[in-house]
């Protein structure tokens, strides 16, 4: 049985600010572990974020190049999880109201043929800290906490699950990038953390029109990374279903 592929791409941008999304922190990449961590990064008792100005202007820029609609009221939600590097135990992130929402890119392929991709948000939302393993400084039973880039101002933009190739979604990851750079928003430096990839992929019957169950591949940091990654889901993903197994979210 043939099957096609469907893929949704949720890219995190670093903002090209001064400071941190709620604290006046510096947001410099390259500093001693720990050098650049404030009261309201590290969640303790009683401290009240404030909004980055700048941030926000950011994400309208962004916005208002992909077409999106413009949200008069967005609304910071908390996102619950628990990690070590996630000090207050949750993420200021948005949800239900996003800043930006509805939007559209076209991608030009290789034959010359434009492709719409839909926008379905991009929101305003902090970064973690960093979990440091297997450093040469770390010993093998240790995780290390750096919480620098905690409060790092982020946005994530969401596609619709309009990707059908890899192929698809490396180009339309290096136009975000070009994008982000041309805006001035982002220095789109994936070596550095500053542009990441979460990639949700399935697989269907060609002419089916319910979508399969969908795997998400995380933090990916390169463009052939994120292309080799769904080559290989979508492969595993086949293998499953043929002998008769099940996908599991």
């Amino acid at each position: 049985m043939p099957y096609e592929p469907v893929i949704g791409l949720e890219v995190h941008a670093q903002l090209l600010t001064e400071s941190k999304i709620f604290s006046p922190i510096s947001t410099k990449f390259g500093a001693a572990a720990n050098a650049q961590v404030s009261p309201v990064c590290a969640g303790m008792p009683g401290v009240l974020p404030v909004l980055n100005r700048k941030a926000v202007a950011f994400a309208i820029k962004i916005g208002l190049a992909t077409n999106c609609k413009i949200a008069p009221l967005s609304i910071f939600a908390r996102k619950h999880y628990f990690y070590p590097d996630l000090p207050k135990g949750y993420q200021i992130s948005q949800y239900e109201e996003p800043i930006c929402e509805h939007g559209e890119i076209e991608i030009e392929q290789a034959d010359g043929s434009k492709k719409r991709v839909r926008l379905v948000r991009i929101h305003l939302e902090e970064d973690a800290g960093k979990s440091v393993h297997a450093e040469s400084f770390v010993a093998d039973n240790e995780t290390l906490i750096d919480l620098n880039r905690c409060g790092t101002p982020l946005i994530e933009i969401v596609s619709g699950p309009d990707l059908s190739t890899p192929r698809e979604a490396y180009l339309y990851l290096q136009y975000l990038r070009q994008l982000v750079r041309y805006l001035g928003i982002c220095d789109g430096n994936m070596e550095e953390g500053s542009l990441r990839c979460d990639a949700n992929v399935s697989v269907r019957p060609v002419g089916q029109k319910e979508f399969g169950v969908k795997t998400e591949i995380k933090n990916m940091n390169s463009f052939r990374n994120v292309e080799r990654a769904i080559e290989y889901e979508i492969a595993r993903q086949i293998s499953v279903l043929e002998s008769g197994g099940k996908i599991v979210q």
